[in-house]
């Protein structure tokens, strides 16, 4: 085999591991673009060789990424073990939630997403759920100098 043919089946194994991202196909096309640039200074390399060199390179790079990733945890885990530890905080909404949504800062440097019931700037609320990607909150008290709150404003969620 030549060094294109390694570097084409290396460029196939990207397109599948475009698609379908596992670690395994990534490591299989650095394995064959090794491969072939082994080939490109050794060209006496037999086809059984070249084909146990880049067997072997993909399975030991797909075990590395594997302990990698292990290691590493996915940025959804990271994201719930974030957003967990603002569970149980009170805070009080800087900005108002409308249409059910809002935001606020809690000082970790993110921007958090609320889901919640429509509340107005200056109501106390609990964080009592991760829901998605956003802060499940409700109302604790709501501001005494707000005209805008009214019974259906202080029903908790």
């Amino acid at each position: 085999m030549e060094p294109w043919h390694w570097w084409a089946i290396s460029l196939i194994v990207v397109v599948i591991e475009a698609m379908k991202p596992s670690g395994v196909f990534a490591a299989t096309a650095i394995g064959t673009a090794t491969t072939g640039a082994v080939l490109m200074a050794v060209p006496e390399f037999s086809w059984q060789l070249q084909l146990g060199l880049a067997a072997t390179l993909s399975v030991i790079l797909a075990i590395i990424i594997r302990l990698f990733a292990r290691h590493a945890g996915s940025a959804d885990e990271r994201f719930k073990v974030a957003a967990s530890s603002h569970i149980g905080k009170e805070i009080t909404l800087k900005l108002p939630i409308k249409n059910g949504f809002g935001e606020v800062d809690l000082g970790d440097e993110d921007h958090w997403a609320l889901k919640g019931p429509d509340l107005p700037k200056g109501t106390l609320v609990k964080i009592i759920a991760v829901d998605g990607n956003m802060l499940a909150i409700r109302p604790l008290k709501m501001p005494e100098d707000n005209p805008d709150f009214t019974s259906e404003t202080r029903k908790p969620a």
